[in-house]
């Protein structure tokens, strides 16, 4: 059932209709296995872009004045389908140039706004998979009942500690199915037709399945397992911790942020000491840079990389602890994290500040009344700047060396900030985020986010000072000599 590209004529070509998951989920299978000519574009009834995974973005018309007897339409929405094969059809599309997803639209399900109280996994679990046991003794440690349809040993030893999961009888699955909050499908390969009926409920978590998709589950899952009133008590503290950072520091001139780039080397030559100095993820690995900069603020957000059960997690949770207790910041993360944050580390959790990612169309700078954000891939424009604006006028970015045009992966990262030898920890653990990554198209988006940013902060009287050497345009135009950098 998961093999969209069993759909496929390599002799064929093809527009997608749609832009949303099982758009781009269509796009990289087909991409991946015959090629991203076979894909001439995607449709919107009505555009509102220009592009999309590297293709043009076209309306009906376009796409159809542009097509041939080789042409086919692949209409990839869950809601609208109907109408977008309408569309077609009256501008003389016939049916069979039209191929729909309608089996794939699980791809696109993600967790609804409901509380979670159980969930079921799916397949049975033969046999001992310690991936997918540490996941969810790490991601659902209480609260949710977890049901496990398994006879297998080493499957009920290694649950033996947790509370929440209860293992069934094979003969009882129809029941389980039926009354479960979601059916975590562990192995998309398995998607058996007997979940047919319970499409709407399958989530699928297998980590070689799709890009985020496990990633983006399992960090919301115990979030949701709160009701909507105890999810306003953590939103409360979180404000109430946002007025305390806002208060002590309200008499700060600059704010400096701090990336992870090769170029964090040359902060040594100044000084930060009077500064509120903002750091991010794995920069507290390094302690002679903990030591020049006495962090005030710490951000992290990535699931993968900094709240999962992972090795290279690991080491990270132990420089965490060991750089709080000395310096005592106050730690910024996605708003969902907070309960999770609080359950493994419950030291953390009165300087802990959950901030909610918004689809907005402009800019927010956060404070204790909003602690709304643009949603942005990245650290930098997601926290760190517009956190650093909300409390300074002026504000240092040092560490953003951004990428050379010889590199292939995200852009280098200084060795004394990253966990590179636990690397591949996380990349076995969540194979599908870096197989369907595009990183061009994340490095383009990443450098116009700073530009739009820092043009949203100048406009409203902030200023924006580079401090270490960068190959993001915005930031090397706003470098400063020497003098200018202490702060």
């Amino acid at each position: 059932m998961i093999n969209i590209c069993k759909l496929i004529d390599r002799n064929k070509k093809y527009y997608i209709y749609g832009i949303a998951h099982i758009a781009k989920f269509a796009y990289d299978r087909i991409a991946g296995e015959f090629g991203e000519d076979l894909i001439l574009g995607f449709i919107q009834t009505v555009p509102n872009t220009n592009s999309y995974c590297g293709k043009n973005v076209y309306n009906v018309q376009q796409a159809i004045d542009y097509a041939d007897e080789s042409t086919m339409f692949i209409l990839a929405s869950k809601n609208k389908s109907d109408e977008m094969k309408k569309n077609l059809t009256d501008c003389g599309i016939s049916e069979n140039m039209i191929i729909s997803l309608r089996d794939y639209w699980f791809v696109g399900n993600s967790i609804a706004g409901k509380q979670i109280q159980s969930v079921f996994l799916w397949p049975v679990l033969n046999k001992m998979n310690t991936d997918l046991v540490d996941k969810i003794k790490w991601f659902l440690p209480d609260r949710i009942k977890v049901r496990i349809c398994s006879s297998n040993n080493d499957v009920i030893s290694a649950f033996s500690d947790v509370e929440n999961i209860d293992f069934v009888d094979q003969k009882d699955t129809e029941e389980i199915l039926k009354y479960s909050d979601y059916i975590y499908v562990w192995d998309a390969d398995q998607i058996y037709d007997n979940l047919t009926d319970y499409m709407s409920k399958v989530i699928v978590i297998d980590p070689n399945f799709y890009y985020q998709k496990d990633i983006y589950i399992y960090g919301n899952t115990y979030f949701n397992s709160f009701s909507e009133n105890e999810k306003e008590v953590f939103a409360q503290h979180s404000k109430k911790v946002m007025k305390k950072m806002q208060d002590e520091f309200c008499c700060k001139k600059r704010a400096n942020i701090f990336c992870t780039g090769p170029s964090i080397e040359e902060i040594y030559e100044c000084d930060f000491e009077n500064g509120i100095n903002i750091i991010c993820n794995s920069m507290i690995k390094d302690r002679k840079l903990m030591e020049k900069l006495k962090p005030s603020i710490l951000a992290f957000g990535d699931v993968a990389f900094y709240l999962s059960p992972n090795k290279y997690c690991q080491a990270f949770y132990k420089d965490l602890i060991f750089t709080f207790e000395k310096y005592h910041y106050y730690i910024i993360v996605y708003d969902y994290q907070v309960p999770l944050i609080k359950y493994h580390f419950p030291i953390l959790y009165d300087r802990v500040i959950g901030m909610e990612t918004v689809r907005m169309n402009e800019y927010h700078f956060p404070d204790h009344r909003d602690l709304s954000v643009k949603v942005t891939r990245n650290i930098c424009t997601l926290y760190m700047l517009t956190v650093a604006s909300s409390i300074c006028e002026e504000i240092g970015i040092a560490g953003c060396t951004g990428r050379n045009q010889d590199e292939t992966y995200f852009w280098k990262h200084n060795g004394n900030t990253q966990y590179l030898d636990l690397m591949h920890y996380v990349f076995e653990a969540y194979p599908a985020f870096f197989k369907y990554s595009n990183y061009e198209d994340y490095y383009e988006e990443h450098c116009q986010c700073i530009k739009d940013l820092i043009e949203y902060g100048e406009e409203r009287g902030k200023r924006y000072i580079n401090l270490t050497t960068s190959f993001i345009p915005a930031l090397k135009e706003r470098t400063v000599n020497r003098s200018e950098k202490n702060g």
